[in-house]
């Protein structure tokens, strides 16, 4: 609330009772007062949201490269249970090597 619109009536309520609330409204008034403090809140609000933006990009691209290992490891997975089949079919190694791109330590694992 008080970040929002420092100068509503329930803020100034709320001041009367709170000694931190109100010495946080008297520093806002000194520093929206002052230019280069105003500068300086802007510098740190902005360095703030850049943060915020690089840490929510991190998660996203750790996300992406999760999902796309997660899927090469399940489709590997997939080809080395057909490849298993396949043997157990009595298929020539050699043809599921050739079909399913696997080594024979793959198959034979």
């Amino acid at each position: 609330m008080f970040l929002d619109n420092p100068e509503t009536e329930e803020v100034s309520k709320i001041m009367e009772n709170n000694e931190d609330i109100k010495n946080a409204k008297q520093e806002l008034d000194k520093i929206s007062q002052d230019d280069i403090l105003r500068r300086m809140a802007l510098k740190a609000e902005l360095e703030r949201m850049d943060q915020k933006q690089l840490n929510y990009e991190a998660r996203r691209d750790g996300r992406l490269e999760g999902i796309e290992e997660g899927l090469k490891e399940g489709e590997k997975a997939g080809i080395l249970k057909t490849a298993k089949k396949m043997l157990e079919e009595d298929i020539p190694l050699e043809t599921i090597m050739k079909v399913t791109g696997l080594s024979k330590e793959e198959i034979l694992s």
